[in-house]
């Protein structure tokens, strides 16, 4: 999908992260996130099963933690595309302050959570 189809925006925020499986557990790093999902470099060791759900913990400084659960869209050898499946309250409160401060205007935020219902 290009970017002018993108209904979501997405901010570059190069942080680390733990996507998991199961019990499998995979150290990476974020490239971008929306309101819909995340963008991750893949980790050497990637043997997920693709077809099966994920979680990612974000810590964001503090006690901040953005809690997703994913659902694999698109990988390649280096990167993994995710949609978000499911995001607590908690998480969604996180994620909003980020993309406020990142994109500098709340009610465009605001457009864009409402959209998800």
């Amino acid at each position: 999908m290009s970017e002018d189809q993108r209904q979501h925006h997405r901010i570059n925020y190069d942080t680390p992260a733990i996507i998991s499986q199961g019990d499998k557990e995979w150290p990476t790093l974020v490239i971008d996130i929306s309101v819909r999902g995340l963008l991750i470099w893949l980790p050497d060791d990637w043997d997920a099963d693709n077809q099966q759900p994920f979680k990612a913990v974000i810590p964001l400084g503090g006690n901040a933690i953005i809690r997703m659960d994913l659902q694999l869209v698109r990988a390649s050898n280096e990167r993994a595309g995710f949609q978000c499946s499911h995001i607590d309250a908690a998480s969604i409160e996180h994620l909003k302050q980020l993309l406020e401060w990142n994109l500098g205007d709340a009610s465009l935020v605001e457009r864009e959570l409402s959209a998800l219902g």
